[in-house]
């Protein structure tokens, strides 16, 4: 599949695919005093993170390619189960859970998700 046909896929056919990671999680919009958490369908499927509104979405909302991204643990009270997601580009997504179980499983398939760690698996 092409490139530009992968970051273009509908949510239930990103969830489908075998070995992706998928499911609703709080993303965090804005920054500074004009901050908010929006509820989003989220699919890590191989080296990309895509956020969706709903899982009937046609196309993602936000497609983070994980080449080269780096990933921290954001540390707060308000929301003490997330990390950001920081892409080679400068763009950064932060995600929250609300078990710290949930973000260490999110939180370990998004750092072995690169493409470099993909095919040094393969």
């Amino acid at each position: 599949m092409a490139l530009c046909e992968e970051v273009q896929l509908s949510a239930s056919e990103a969830a489908g695919a075998s070995g992706a990671l998928f499911g609703w999680l709080a993303k965090r919009h804005g920054r500074g005093v004009f901050t908010k958490w929006n509820s989003r369908y989220v699919v890590l499927r191989r080296n990309f993170l895509f956020t969706y509104v709903t899982p009937q979405d046609a196309r993602p909302r936000k497609v983070v390619g994980l080449d080269g991204a780096t990933v921290e643990r954001l540390a707060s009270k308000a929301h003490p189960h997330a990390f950001t997601v920081t892409s080679a580009a400068g763009r950064a997504t932060t995600l929250a859970f609300e078990t710290g179980e949930a973000m260490a499983s999110w939180l370990r398939a998004v750092r072995d998700a690169g493409y470099d760690r993909l095919a040094a698996r393969v």
